[in-house]
């Protein structure tokens, strides 16, 4: 296990349901995992890891670089990540055939990954659920997209924690499965 410099953490930058991300150094974030956390270190290393693992075996280069790191009082696990320019993935962006290719892209993988491995992936994200976006997909300033956030919806888990993923897989993939769907069949052209 490698350990972060606590030192280095800067200002609050975002809360989501998982995670709670602050500036790292000057060109990085870091990400405190409240599931890790409560599911211990040893266990939340080992879960962040493989995720992150088996997300890039599927997404390939869609998966922002992470890095995965323990506190030096070995109670936290932390990823940290680039700092990129972004925005989230909007349906107004599919009139981007570069985009639109992109997105087509992921949710092949997305398709295999739930087939081969019998796991949901969170690609709406907390500020996804209300709003025509995709807030774990972002699009950096050069067009290329990438998925922030390699949080699998996997009930194989402690009971506590299934409880939790049984819920939001009945609030999220719903919600998901529509957001794919409408990204994947807007035709501006028709607009």
């Amino acid at each position: 296990m490698k350990y972060y410099d606590s030192k280095k953490v800067g200002k609050l930058i975002s809360a989501g349901s998982e995670h709670i991300i602050f500036e790292y150094e000057n060109d990085k974030v870091i990400k405190y995992s409240i599931v890790n956390f409560l599911i211990g270190i040893n266990k939340g290393f080992n879960r962040a890891n493989d995720e992150h693992n088996l997300c890039k075996k599927y997404f390939g280069d869609y998966i922002l670089e992470t890095e995965i790191f323990v506190s030096k009082n070995h109670r936290l696990v932390v990823e940290i990540q680039p700092k990129i320019k972004q925005r989230y993935l909007t349906i107004n962006d599919m009139k981007k055939p570069s985009i639109k290719v992109q997105f087509m892209d992921i949710i092949k993988r997305y398709n295999q990954l739930v087939k081969k491995e019998n796991v949901e992936f969170d690609l709406t994200g907390q500020a996804g659920l209300f709003k025509q976006r995709l807030s774990n997909i972002f699009i950096t300033d050069n067009n290329k997209l990438k998925i922030i956030d390699a949080t699998l919806l996997n009930v194989s888990k402690p009971f506590w924690l299934r409880m939790f993923l049984v819920i939001m897989r009945l609030i999220v993939l719903p919600i998901q499965k529509r957001r794919i769907n409408s990204f994947a069949n807007y035709n501006f052209q028709n607009k």
